[in-house]
């Protein structure tokens, strides 16, 4: 197991007729935001960082988002009397609490757990049936008694730590293992009190490489064409293992007119009818097929000139 606190910290909070309460703190990797210029922190939310010696840390501001609302009836129409905010803000190592302040007074305060998550993941990986449902269940608990959040993740050979499953406070889930990626795998669990992180992970176990997915950006499904109209074949394949996307080994193809090539944006031009068109990717030995059916349909022009009465010279 290893412990660990997070760089920074999702903050999600509830405002009720003008108090603020903190509801979930979540660790994430980077903030997407800019932080303000000091001279625009003067309308804005600011989160203090305090020490075990009650110093300060760090005061960060924000300019909390706001997700959605809820009315009670009792509030005016068109206003919510609950209001959804949520706000990143960077966490320093040795932090023991935070502070939201408006107007430089404390409205909400949360401490911070010193310790992270003790965490027991030893379940049987290498010996479950990798082609069907299992149930993955670890233990966990916290020192300080804080709550718990929990997501089973696949342990990539290069470290990569992808979720799969998120299950709040339970500490089971249930996955297809058929589902999962291939190449050299681990399961893993990764546990956390909002601010600081425990991960702990079975043994590897080698499976079998999936075939590449191909999609198809266009046509769309049963899209209508005129024919002789310019249809655009464009799409590209992905690798499970590392999204790594599939430029080269494409080829198109029709179930009527046979094949079309192998770039994409391919322009074509097909005949009236129905047609199954498929995109196949992936290298050699790893291909995958997936079809869209398109209708193209016989030429104005046409249709009009198999509706002229015989002998009909207009």
């Amino acid at each position: 197991m290893m412990t660990t606190r997070s760089p920074c910290v999702m903050l999600t909070a509830t405002l009720t007729k003008g108090h603020l309460k903190i509801e979930q703190a979540r660790p994430v990797a980077e903030l997407f935001q800019q932080r303000p210029a000091e001279d625009q922190w003067s309308n804005r939310i600011m989160v203090q960082f305090l020490s075990p010696k009650q110093e300060i840390l760090l005061r960060y501001p924000i300019e909390p988002q706001v997700l959605c609302g809820a009315r009670s009836g009792q509030s005016p129409p068109g206003e919510a009397d609950r209001l959804w905010v949520v706000g990143g803000v960077p966490l320093p190592t040795d932090a023991v609490r935070l502070e939201i302040l408006s107007d430089g007074k404390s409205i909400a305060q949360q401490d911070i757990p010193t310790v992270g998550p003790e965490l027991k993941f030893d379940w049987p990986f290498e010996q479950a049936n990798q082609n069907g449902p299992a149930t993955v269940k670890w233990s966990a608990s916290h020192p300080q008694g804080a709550a718990l959040q929990h997501s089973l993740c696949v342990v990539h050979e290069d470290g990569r730590w992808q979720p799969v499953a998120f299950t709040g406070g339970e500490t089971d889930a249930e996955i297809d293992l058929s589902a999962l990626p291939g190449g050299k795998i681990a399961l893993g669990v990764e546990s956390t009190d909002g601010f600081n992180i425990a991960r702990a992970q079975t043994r590897a176990v080698e499976r079998k490489l999936r075939n590449c997915t191909p999609l198809i950006l266009s046509p769309g499904p049963d899209e209508k064409f005129l024919e002789g109209e310019e249809i655009v074949l464009e799409g590209f394949g992905s690798y499970d293992e590392n999204g790594q996307r599939e430029d080269e080994w494409l080829s198109w193809s029709s179930d009527r007119t046979g094949a079309h090539g192998y770039l994409s944006p391919k322009a074509v031009r097909l005949p009236a009818g129905t047609h199954v068109i498929s995109l196949k990717a992936g290298r050699p030995g790893r291909e995958g097929q997936s079809p869209v059916r398109i209708v193209v349909g016989q030429a104005a022009t046409d249709v009009l000139a198999a509706a002229k009465p015989a002998g009909s010279g207009k």
